[in-house]
Order: structure tokens, then C-alpha cells, then sequence
């Protein structure tokens, strides 16, 4: 476990550092780095993640044990390195299943390629099997920030 964790660290720091980069643009297009005050600490906690953006609004998935998004219960100011500049935006936590579920489908109607990394099979149609995005719903948070 502890070489998983210097792992992933390693692996943030990397991605950090490429996305304030005038590199950016290679990850840039689906990865951004939000930074959120910690509710605790009141210190900065930063961390790259996968997004959508739909409108104004972006969509960012996490898994329940991941700590960074709880930050954002109750919404909360996000400080976002997005496409290379630095943009402001309100995060707010979906958590219920069901809530979940919709933002689900809303990001993969975006990404389709993604669906199968949380194991929701794409159907025919271009829909998403109703039974997987409700079994993933149960294995993912969605944080939603909207932009000015």
C-alpha cells in the first residue's frame, strides 16, 4: 500500500507540474488540476482529475474514498489550472446515487470511451446499460463546478 500511495503522489506531482506547463495542452483538453481549501486545515489541497465541461459547467467523477472532493460538501470556492489558465469556479458534491447516476450518463454522453473504465457497457443505441451506471453510481461521487 505505501508504495501505491508514493506512487500516485509521484504520479500527481508529475501531472501537477505538466499542467501549470506551458506543456499543458498535452493533457490539458480532459484533465485540469482543482485546488479546494481544506475543511480542516484550511490549507490549499490540490489534485489533477479527469473533467467534462458541459456549458458552464464542469463534471468530475471520484471515488468515495478518494479525500480531496469532500472539501466541497455544502459547495465551496475551487481554484481551477483549466486548459493552461487559472479560472475560479463553485464546486458542489453529488453524492446520492440516484443524482449520481444522471451525472454519470451526462459525463459519458461526453467521453463514451470512459464508460468502460467504470464498467458501464455502451449499448447499441448510444446509451448506457441502465443496470451498470446504476451499480456505478454506488462506486463514484460526482462534483460539479460552475464557472462564471
Amino acid at each position: 500500500m505505501a508504495q501505491s500511495n508514493t506512487l500516485m503522489q509521484f504520479s500527481n506531482g508529475f501531472m501537477k507540474a505538466l499542467l501549470r506547463s506551458p506543456l499543458h495542452g498535452m493533457m490539458s483538453a480532459n484533465t485540469l488540476i482543482i485546488t479546494l481549501t481544506g475543511r480542516k486545515t484550511g490549507k490549499p489541497v490540490s489534485t489533477p482529475v479527469n473533467y467534462v465541461e458541459d456549458g458552464k459547467q464542469l463534471i468530475i467523477t471520484s471515488k468515495p474514498d478518494r479525500s480531496w472532493w469532500r472539501n466541497a460538501r455544502g459547495g465551496a470556492d475551487a481554484e481551477l489550472q483549466l486548459r493552461g489558465r487559472s479560472v475560479t469556479g463553485r464546486a458542489q458534491v453529488v453524492e446520492e446515487p440516484a443524482a449520481v447516476a444522471a451525472q454519470l450518463v451526462r459525463y459519458f454522453k461526453h467521453v463514451p470511451q470512459f464508460a468502460k473504465y467504470s464498467g458501464i457497457k455502451q449499448l447499441p443505441d448510444g446509451s448506457f446499460d441502465p443496470d451498470d451506471v446504476d451499480k456505478a453510481s454506488h462506486e463514484k461521487v460526482i462534483i460539479l463546478v460552475d464557472l462564471p
